[in-house]
């Protein structure tokens, strides 16, 4: 059995898209993240070593966002995925759902979201 946090509703501007203009002006994404692991020695000791540090998930995010563009949804969320399994070494296993929000279609619509699901 496994303990989950979840953080919820990021939201970045990152260059997304097939479009010449999304690769340079980028757009809005929102990403749900779920993250796997055993807290128990987190919640006895009190002690953030012990613990999966949103501050480290969020810095490893911004990172991957900042010095990418990607054509599909499917690439971000796999590299931020992979990004995150190298990076935060408590996470046992995630699910994250990104969600490009107005992509440029000719029908109004909120978003456009892929959800996947990792493990080590």
């Amino acid at each position: 059995m496994t303990d989950i946090l979840r953080l919820v509703g990021l939201r970045y501007r990152i260059k997304l898209g097939l479009l010449p203009e999304e690769r340079v002006l980028g757009g809005e994404v929102r990403i749900d993240i779920v993250l796997h692991g055993d807290f128990r020695e987190a919640g006895l000791a009190d002690d953030i070593t012990k613990a999966i540090d949103y501050r480290k998930v969020v810095q490893t995010i911004t990172t991957e966002v900042s010095s990418h563009a990607y054509h599909l949804i499917e690439a971000f969320a796999e590299h931020l995925a992979e990004a995150l399994l190298n990076t935060i070494p408590l996470v046992s296993e995630l699910e994250m759902t990104v969600r490009k929000i107005q992509p440029p279609l000719p029908v109004i619509l909120d978003g456009v979201e892929v959800t996947i699901h990792r493990s080590r």
